[in-house]
C-alpha cells in the first residue's frame, strides 16, 4: 500500500508538474485573453507523451477541448480585439460585450476550486 502511494505521487509529479504550472498562470488575475490562450495552448503539449493513467488524462482533456465550441470561439474574439485585418466578430456578441472579453477569465470558479484539490497533492510543501 504504501510503495504503491509512493509510486503514484512520484508518477504525478513527474509527469504532471508543467500541468500545475499552467493551472497556476490560468488562475491569476488580470490575464488578457491573449496571455490565457496561450497558456491553454500550452496545456496538451504538457501532457502529450504520457503513458498509462497519464495517457488517460491526456485522453479526456483533448476530448474536453473537441466538446467545447466555446474554445473555438474565442481565438476569433482575441484576433478581433488585436484589430487583425482577417478578424470577423463572432455574430452572436455587440461590441460591447466583445469589449468585455479583454481581460476574461477562461476557467471558471467550479474548476479552480476542483483543480486547486490537485494542485495541494502536487505541491511539494
Amino acid at each position: 500500500q504504501e510503495t504503491s502511494l509512493e509510486r503514484d505521487l512520484t508518477y504525478i509529479s513527474a509527469n504532471f508538474s508543467k500541468l500545475t504550472e499552467r493551472m497556476t498562470k490560468l488562475e491569476k488575475a488580470g490575464l488578457s485573453i491573449d496571455e490565457s490562450l496561450k497558456v491553454m495552448a500550452e496545456v496538451p503539449g504538457a501532457l502529450r507523451g504520457l503513458e498509462g493513467k497519464g495517457g488517460t488524462a491526456s485522453t479526456k482533456m483533448q476530448q474536453m477541448v473537441d466538446k467545447n465550441r466555446c474554445l473555438e470561439t474565442i481565438p476569433q474574439i482575441r484576433d478581433f480585439l488585436r484589430g487583425d485585418d482577417t478578424a470577423t466578430s463572432p455574430k452572436e456578441l455587440s461590441l460591447y460585450q466583445l469589449s468585455c472579453f479583454r481581460f476574461a477569465p477562461l476557467t471558471s470558479c467550479d474548476v479552480k476550486r476542483s483543480l486547486l484539490k490537485y494542485k495541494a497533492v502536487l505541491s511539494e510543501n
